[in-house]
Order: structure tokens, then sequence, then C-alpha cells
């Protein structure tokens, strides 16, 4: 099983990394997909499904006990990002194009100086 790492740009030369040195808690790496498709129904009681949406995938990471250097790491890359694509490389060295997909960070502090996050990224397939 592979590291996971964050690289910006998402293609050519890679100005702006993010490299934990442990990957997301077992229980902190969850995948959901959004198939896109709509569901409506009306006042007949008739149901109208629509295959027109876009088909998201979503990638959420719970990193726990992050040393404080990983946390500055961390911030420092999503200041290079903001909401641009970026190379997301999984656990089982699969690459992925992504973007943030929540924009608000927040960092639960465990004794000593450790961190706990996580973070929320979307790809449109």
């Amino acid at each position: 099983m592979a590291l996971e790492k964050f690289e910006y740009p998402a293609t050519g030369t890679v100005t702006n990394s993010f490299l934990p040195t442990r990957n997301p808690s077992f229980g902190g790496a969850e995948e959901s997909q959004d198939e896109g498709i709509l569901l409506e129904q009306s006042s007949g009681l008739q149901a109208y499904i629509y295959d027109e949406g876009v088909d998201i995938k979503t990638f959420r990471r719970t990193y726990a006990r992050m040393a404080n250097s990983e946390r500055t790491s961390y911030e420092a890359f999503r200041d290079a990002v903001g909401g641009d694509k970026f190379k997301f490389t999984d656990y089982n060295a699969a690459a992925h194009t992504v973007t943030f997909a929540e924009f608000t960070r927040a960092f639960t502090q465990s004794p000593g100086t450790r961190w706990t996050w996580t973070i929320t990224m979307r790809k449109e397939l």
C-alpha cells in the first residue's frame, strides 16, 4: 500500500505538494459516487428519471494525529491550490484529477502538538 499524495497543478510540472507521512485513518478513507441520475415525481405520483446529471466521485480522507509541521504543509498546499484542480494519488497508487469539495478548514488538536482534519475532494467522471 502506497502513501497518498497531493500534487499541484494536476498536469505539468509540480509546483506544490502535500505528502503526508502516513495514510488516513482506516475509518476515515471513504469514497462515494453520485451517478448524476435525477428523480422527480409529478403531482399525479408519476416518477420521472433523468440521466442528465454530472457523475461525481467524492473522496473523503481523515488524517489523525498529524504533526504540526504536516498541518503547516497542508495549509500551504490549500493556499496554493485554492479552487483549482490538482492530482490526488490514493493508497492504491491510482491518480485522480480532483478539486476540493469543501472550503472550510477545521482542525482538532490531539494531546501534544498533534492535529486531526478531514479533506473532502470531488472528481467529475
